[in-house]
């Protein structure tokens, strides 16, 4: 079969808010596929907005108000980079950051993280004109997603091709290889210094962050067949390499993250070839090899901070001939949260996994108002208030809309 799409492509998909269920008609009552009656889906057009219309890609908060960065259309056409806070995910007033990033000509932002103190963005500076490219890299800091202040960046790299900036935090140091091959750590003092990462020259760079208040989780695959990279790094900086104890029950981690001693990681794992699912899988969308053998989407727990882990367990709630694929871990209150596609006959339907157990165990359901198509961006919680972006585009990402829960 042909190789799944990673939920990292954000491929163009069409969100129709009024169409209700759309797939998911097909998803009859025989399937564990259950509403979450405790979210309402809210439409960009009724939203309430102070400033330019927000885009909510790039999203986090500091546990009392909603902070987004993201690209603008202001009134007369054209795009720009802005800023935008909120305390209850509905009414949605801009920042200067737009201001502060035209200062120094065109630019566009890439990453947006919690830190000690308030919030890091990056991105990278544009040339002028109809066909731009990147002349590099652009970093601001603000208090409390408001005021927001431009900062120096690290040298550039001249022997490597500069790329788009991308932004970690372990809730206290921001991380970054800003555009280029260079680690680059940025303490609460606002000086970047050279950061080495885990792993070995055999990984794949497909290394990305689950913030943990404070802690960083860093995670993929190594080599070819995939075997799991897990690593885990405390506010110091020191790395916890929990690769060996996980092994083989996940062979590519998609997602990963804690609370207290309790760690989940989830991703994808080798399925036996008596497994009925077996029959329908295909490689992992995010696996080196489009002809491998096949993979199932799985989860495993460790209840000891990632000495121990549990036997591998497939992610819940679909059929043998669906293709689950795991998006983002959160830890929200009181719950756990995965968000993540199914694909069934050909459609990816975007959903969410929740767990009310320290994730023991693991409930799926659809989305209200959320048809076929489209993805989810990453949570925030807020004030008790968690909001998950609904996105649609490929590049840019354009938020169509927001899901913001109305209880538990």
């Amino acid at each position: 079969m042909a190789k799944r799409r990673p939920l990292a492509a954000a491929v163009v998909l069409v969100l129709l808010a009024a169409a209700g269920c759309g797939a998911w008609l097909r998803w009859r009552s025989g399937d564990e596929a259950a509403a979450l009656g405790a979210w309402t889906y809210v439409p960009m057009a009724e939203l309430s907005v102070q400033g330019a219309k927000p885009n909510l890609v790039l999203l986090s908060s500091d546990g009392e108000r909603f902070v987004a960065v993201g690209r603008a259309g202001p009134p007369g056409g054209g795009s720009v980079i802005a800023s935008w806070t909120s305390t209850d995910g509905r009414s949605w007033r801009e920042g200067n950051l737009g201001a502060v990033a035209r200062t120094r000509g065109a630019a566009m932002v890439t990453g947006l993280a919690r830190v000690e103190g308030g919030f890091v963005a990056v991105g990278a500076r544009l040339s002028s004109g109809a066909a731009q490219t990147f002349t590099g890299s652009a970093a601001w800091t603000s208090a409390d997603g408001v005021v927001w202040k431009a900062i120096g960046t690290p040298p550039g790299d001249p022997f490597t091709t500069f790329s788009r900036p991308t932004l970690m935090s372990d809730g206290v140091h921001a991380y970054s290889r800003m555009g280029t091959s260079t680690w680059w750590r940025l303490g609460p003092d606002g000086a970047w210094r050279p950061f080495t990462p885990p792993g070995t020259r055999n990984c794949e760079q497909t290394y990305r962050e689950q913030a943990t208040r404070p802690g960083l989780f860093l995670y993929g695959y190594c080599g070819n067949p995939p075997q799991a990279a897990l690593f885990t790094l405390d506010s110091t900086g020191r790395v916890h390499d929990r690769s060996q104890a996980l092994g083989d029950r996940i062979s590519v981690v998609e997602t990963a993250g804690a609370r207290g001693g309790t760690m989940i990681a989830a991703g994808y794992r080798q399925l036996p070839p008596d497994d009925p699912a077996a029959q329908a899988a295909g490689p992992p969308p995010d696996g080196p090899d489009d002809q491998g053998p096949p993979f199932g989407a799985a989860y495993a727990r460790s209840a000891d901070g990632g000495a121990t882990w549990s036997p591998a367990r497939t992610m819940p709630g679909t059929g043998p001939t669906d293709h689950p694929q795991v998006g983002r871990f959160t830890a929200l209150g009181s719950a756990f949260l995965m968000s993540g596609l199914v694909e069934r006959e050909g459609t990816a339907v975007p959903v969410l996994w929740t767990s009310g157990d320290d994730g023991e165990t693991w409930r799926l359901h659809r989305l209200p108002g959320f048809a076929e198509g489209g993805s989810l961006g990453d949570p925030a919680e807020a004030g008790g208030r968690v909001v998950i972006p609904a996105l649609v585009g490929i590049d840019p990402l354009v938020t169509a809309g927001v899901f913001v829960s109305t209880g538990d």
